[in-house]
């Protein structure tokens, strides 16, 4: 489980380069990478549709009011509210968080 606006980018800069590197460290996902290898996880991409968007924003995100910083910005908090019914429903054992967004408790 995890969000992030630039996927892409997370994933070669994080976990590909520190799995080819072989600095991946102990948490649980980093573990199971080590242990079962980056090519037997998948990805799943949702789709954040105007439909989803308005139940969080019904004054809709595409005003030309707001700036493109604000965009951002409140697209990040669609991305963590979404996050957050996902680790809820799912309870995924991969994830040390459980709430979305959250750095509490890793070291960096």
């Amino acid at each position: 489980m995890g969000s992030s606006v630039m996927l892409a980018n997370r994933l070669r800069c994080y976990y590909l380069a520190r799995a080819e590197s072989g600095r991946l460290g102990d948490r649980p996902i980093e573990s199971a990478i080590k242990k079962y290898g980056l090519g037997q996880f998948r990805l799943k991409l949702y789709i954040l549709t105007p439909d989803i968007i308005n139940l969080i924003y019904p004054e809709g995100l595409e005003s030309d009011i707001i700036s493109n910083k604000e965009y951002k910005f409140r697209m990040g908090l669609v991305v963590k509210v979404l996050e957050q019914m996902f680790i809820l429903r799912y309870n995924p054992t991969l994830n040390e968080l459980k709430i979305a967004g959250s750095i509490v408790g890793i070291d960096r």
